[in-house]
């Protein structure tokens, strides 16, 4: 019986292993030196010891943040101004560095509607900026790229 008991707890620990160390490393690359990552793409990490306060989201394992200098848009009729192919919804609210997962963000709450701003979408696409609706205006968030 002990035996049996030890055996079937093992099995859980290594498939929740299996799941969750690629994972963990996806999202922590800058951790792992022996990782060959492109650096010009920044990690959650990287971005929130820069700064803390940063409005930034992830997308298709993309860091994407508020671009203030581009202008927010307030149509005067919703309808006739195209969001683009809803990419989904934020479904996390953190700024949680090191579980940072896709359609999580630091400063959008939970429920909030984001766009790909392009007519079609597919998973995995990155679009160059995204949407969402804010009070009713259209604000951009842009791929984040190192310069």
């Amino acid at each position: 019986m002990k035996k049996s008991y030890i055996t079937l707890t093992s099995l859980i620990v290594i498939i929740v292993m299996l799941y969750f160390i690629p994972e963990f490393i996806n999202i922590n690359k800058d951790l792992f030196t022996f990782i060959d990552r492109d650096t010009k793409y920044p990690t959650v990490r990287e971005v929130l010891n820069d700064n803390s306060n940063a409005d930034i989201m992830k997308v298709d394992n993309q860091i994407y943040f508020r671009n203030d200098d581009w202008q927010i848009i307030t149509p005067k009729d919703p309808s006739d101004y195209n969001k683009g192919e809803e990419i989904g919804e934020i479904k996390k609210k953190t700024t949680n560095e090191w579980w940072f997962r896709n359609l999580y963000a630091t400063k959008l709450e939970e429920g909030t509607k984001v766009y790909s701003g392009e007519i079609e979408y597919r998973k995995g696409d990155r679009p160059f900026h995204i949407l969402i609706e804010e009070n009713e205006d259209i604000v951009f968030y842009e791929i984040l790229i190192e310069d």
